[in-house]
C-alpha cells in the first residue's frame, strides 16, 4: 500500500530520520519531496519534573510487552543486587499483554518487594515516581516518553534503538545496547552512585538539546513549510504542463 500511495504523494513528512530510513529500506525512495519533521512537545512539558517524597530509584513507563525490553530491566535489577548487595526499587508503569509474565519473573527472582506494577497513569505523575527513567526498548520510533522526560529534565537510561539517538543528540554516546543485562545493570549502578548535582547536570544537557529542536512550535513550522514547498512545486509543475500544451497548440 505504501508503494501504491507513493505514486500519488507530493511530500512525505517523517517524524525522525530513522523512520525516513525505514521507508527507503522497505518501500523505496519517495516520488515527491521528503522532510524530517521531528515530533514536538508543549511548553508545559518543559517544566522540571518534581519527584515524589517516596520516590523509587527507577521508573519505566509504557506498554508491558516484549518489544519494550522490560524483562531485561528486571534481570538487570537482580544483577545489581548480586553485584552490590543493594536493593534498588523500580516502578513499572503501564499495562500490556506481558504483565502477568513480567510479574512472575520479578517474583521468581525474589524482587517482589523491589518492583511494583501500579498500572496506567498520566506520564508526569509516573515520572515523579522514580529518580531515573529507564527505557530498555528493543525497538522504538521517536518515543514521546523519552521526549517528555528529557523536556522535564529527568535523568534517563535508554537503549540505542530507533530514533532515540536523535533525541539525545550530542549525548547519544550515553545510550546502551538493547538486550544486554550487564550493560543495563552497569548503567543503573552508575546512576545510583551519581550525586544529585551530577544527575541534574546530565539531565539538563539532554533537556536543553530537546528544547531547542523538539517543541510544538518547531514541529508546526516545519509541517507548514513542507506543505507550502510541496504546493509550490505542484503549481510549478502544473504551470509547466500548461505551457507545453499551449505551445503544442
Amino acid at each position: 500500500m505504501e508503494g501504491i500511495l507513493n505514486r500519488a504523494t507530493d511530500i512525505y513528512l517523517f517524524e525522525s530520520a530513522f523512520i525516513g530510513s525505514c521507508f527507503h529500506r522497505y518501500v523505496g525512495a519517495p516520488r515527491g519531496m521528503e522532510r524530517v519533521v521531528l515530533n514536538g512537545i508543549s511548553d508545559a512539558e518543559f517544566a522540571p519534573i518534581e519527584p515524589n517524597e517516596k520516590v523509587a530509584d527507577f521508573v519505566y513507563i509504557g506498554e508491558l510487552r516484549s518489544a519494550k525490553g522490560i524483562d531485561t530491566l528486571i534481570d538487570a535489577i537482580a544483577e545489581v543486587g548480586r553485584k552490590t548487595g543493594l536493593k534498588p526499587r523500580a516502578v513499572l508503569v503501564g499495562s500490556g499483554p506481558d504483565e502477568a509474565h513480567l510479574t512472575a519473573q520479578a517474583r521468581a527472582l525474589g524482587l517482589k518487594d523491589q518492583i511494583s506494577f501500579p498500572g496506567v497513569m498520566p506520564a508526569r505523575s509516573a515520572f515523579a515516581m522514580g529518580r531515573v527513567l529507564v527505557v530498555p526498548s528493543r525497538a522504538e520510533s521517536l518515543p514521546y516518553v523519552v521526549l517528555e522526560a528529557a523536556g522535564g529534565r529527568m535523568p534517563m537510561i535508554a537503549t540505542n534503538v530507533g530514533g532515540i539517538p536523535e533525541i539525545f543528540g550530542p549525548c547519544a554516546d550515553r545510550l546502551i545496547p538493547c538486550n544486554d543485562v550487564q550493560a543495563l545493570a552497569s548503567a543503573m549502578m552508575q546512576e545510583i552512585a551519581r550525586s544529585p548535582e551530577d544527575l541534574k547536570h546530565r539531565a539538563e544537557q539532554v533537556g536543553c538539546f530537546v528544547q531547542g529542536r523538539f517543541s510544538i512550535g518547531h514541529m508546526t513550522d516545519a509541517v507548514l513549510s513542507g506543505y507550502a514547498d510541496a504546493l509550490a512545486a505542484k503549481s510549478r509543475s502544473s504551470s509547466g504542463r500548461s505551457n507545453e500544451v499551449a505551445a503544442a497548440t
